[in-house]
């Protein structure tokens, strides 16, 4: 299973990306000191959703860069987790730092297959 934590504000998006793949859920729910929403987005790795991951990563990361082109000192971390029984792993995203979206997308579809 991969695991994206972000922000309020794409709660849409995300929910968008849920109606369109029967395999991603999406949650939202507030900080422990109710400040700040989170939507959190599971996303099960079936046969099914594995075909189209690269496209659902590129979608991700588009509109990730594509939310903060105006605002070039905030940044979004995008962390996609897979949990195991041996152990943790965590990939990072930090879409200011993302150039080449492909680029990106391929990097990461490697590191998820090497998961």
């Amino acid at each position: 299973m991969l695991y994206i934590k972000a922000e309020g504000q794409d709660y849409n998006f995300f929910r968008e990306l849920e109606e369109k793949y029967p395999d991603i859920i999406v949650a939202d729910s507030k900080n422990f000191d109710g400040s700040k929403e989170i939507v959190e987005v599971f996303i099960s790795l079936t046969p099914a959703i594995l075909s189209s991951l690269t496209i659902i990563i590129h979608d991700i990361l588009s509109y990730m860069k594509s939310r903060h082109k105006d605002d070039s000192k905030k940044q979004t971390d995008i962390e996609i987790e897979k949990k195991t029984a041996d152990g943790e792993y965590k990939i990072i995203f930090k879409s200011s730092e993302v150039e080449d979206i492909d680029k990106a997308v391929a990097k990461t579809i490697q590191q998820i297959k090497k998961l």
